[in-house]
């Protein structure tokens, strides 16, 4: 028992060491980072002048590189004679960098806009001052864990799908017993369809061909459209935390205004001591009561704490008006990228379906499958985060009920009423003409997908 009772205590130790590390100013460090890597993000970029030159040079360049892509590509789609099976993998590159180019428009062209998001998102969890108690530690933390786990699962799975995209060219040209001809009469090795002033089937072009594929590939499928993508569904996160942050607050107002109450009477009568002595002890005996139900909650509140329990609820109106604010500015930005996300996410999928049932089981196969599991991932996360975020917020009218406020003064429950009212309306990301993203919405695509699949099969066959 007693080594149980120590165990219990290094844990209760552990724990709150553990929620005093919380600094909501670090939660999109390693987002932040990912993109700085890609040469996306200009912010905190510290350094000498020169360190600064050459990190603008590196963003050029990045730029630069991203634009050779799609021009390449496109022009392929435009010149060449094609089949319908090759012609969909043509499209289904084109459909991509669309979809890849879109997410990028943000950083490059809206960056005062996208820092506006950052710098609010990272000073704004705080409801009732900087001082937060445990629940809200706990709360931040949590978000701040499953952040960083989305973001190396996705991260993860698109370097997982850009190494096999890379390695697939030399792995057939091994498997097929053509590794003389690539070397000396010249093999395609292209990563992906591109039109070249060069010819990529001689040596050694092809090579040449193929390195700076390479170097393409890794760049904006790793650090840029993998980087990004996962900063976008870690915004979402961090919003839906925040409701959640608030609603806490409400569903707690009652401890917490005590707690409060307690400290102030601590700091207001701090003179003579039998004074603090006397207002902690009947303040700790209405608590007590409080926990027994041996009084109601009206009690707890006297005259002289109307005041605090009217700034407590004033505060979670200001931070519940932020927090709509905030939505609508994030909707500005991801709504345009979430309605090319739809837009294309069936085209996407049913194409990578279309390639799958006409390939033979290969490295080919293997690097399609991979590519369709990394798109309906990437669509399922946005699609459940997008509903945790409507849910949480919806959340919010209960969170205002349960804070007491039918025991409080006439004035505090308008107050609160205000709050039920509004939170009764669910905040959520608008997708255009597709709705809310939402599960439900999901199920609805990739129902849509196997119907488009089902379309070109028949093309095909016919």
């Amino acid at each position: 028992m007693q080594f149980r009772a120590q165990q219990q205590e290094m844990d209760s130790k552990e724990e709150k060491m553990t929620l005093d590390e919380v600094d909501p100013s670090k939660i999109l460090s390693l987002n932040l980072g990912i993109l700085k890597i890609g040469g996306v993000w200009w912010r905190d970029i510290r350094g000498t002048p020169l360190k600064l030159f050459f990190y603008r040079c590196y963003e050029m360049y990045v730029i630069l590189l991203h634009l050779s892509f799609n021009i390449t590509v496109y022009l392929h789609a435009i010149l060449a004679e094609e089949n319908v099976a090759e012609f969909s993998e043509s499209l289904l590159v084109c459909v991509c960098q669309v979809l890849h180019g879109t997410k990028v428009i943000p950083v490059v062209l809206r960056r005062k806009k996208m820092t506006s998001l950052t710098v609010d998102l990272e000073n704004n969890f705080y409801i009732h001052g900087k001082n937060l108690n445990n629940e809200e530690k706990y709360i931040i933390k949590k978000a701040m864990h499953l952040a960083n786990t989305i973001t190396w699962l996705y991260f993860g799975s698109l370097c997982t799908a850009t190494c096999v995209m890379i390695l697939t060219p030399p792995t057939l040209a091994l498997t097929s017993g053509q590794v003389n001809s690539t070397t000396q009469h010249g093999y395609n090795l292209l990563i992906w369809k591109a039109w070249l002033p060069i010819d990529p089937t001689i040596y050694p072009y092809n090579i040449l061909a193929y390195f700076s594929q390479v170097a393409l590939t890794f760049q904006e499928g790793c650090f840029i459209i993998g980087g990004l993508n996962a900063f976008y569904l870690v915004l979402i996160i961090y919003t839906t935390s925040q409701f959640e942050l608030l609603s806490s607050s409400l569903r707690n107002a009652t401890r917490n205004i005590g707690h409060q109450t307690e400290e102030n009477s601590v700091i207001n009568k701090a003179s003579p001591g039998a004074v603090v002595a006397k207002a902690t002890h009947e303040t700790n005996t209405k608590h007590t009561l409080l926990e027994r139900g041996t009084i109601d909650e009206a009690i707890c509140f006297t005259r002289d704490d109307e005041i605090q329990v009217s700034t407590y609820i004033k505060e979670c109106i200001q931070y519940h008006q932020y927090l709509l604010q905030y939505a609508d500015d994030l909707n500005t930005i991801l709504s345009p990228l979430m309605f090319m996300e739809l837009l294309t996410a069936s085209l996407i999928m049913c194409m990578l379906g279309f390639q799958l049932i006409l390939m033979p089981p290969n490295i080919k196969f293997f690097q399609m499958l991979t590519h369709l599991f990394t798109a309906v991932f990437e669509l399922g996360l946005f699609c459940w985060f997008g509903s945790s975020l409507i849910t949480e917020s919806e959340e919010l009218h209960n969170a205002a009920y349960e804070s007491g406020w039918y025991n409080m003064s006439p004035d505090v429950k308008r107050q609160v009423q205000m709050i039920i009212m509004r939170a009764q309306k669910p905040v959520a990301l608008r997708t255009g003409q597709f709705g809310l993203l939402s599960m439900p919405l999901f199920a609805e695509l990739m129902k849509a997908s196997y119907t488009y699949l089902t379309m070109l099969k028949q093309l095909q066959e016919g």
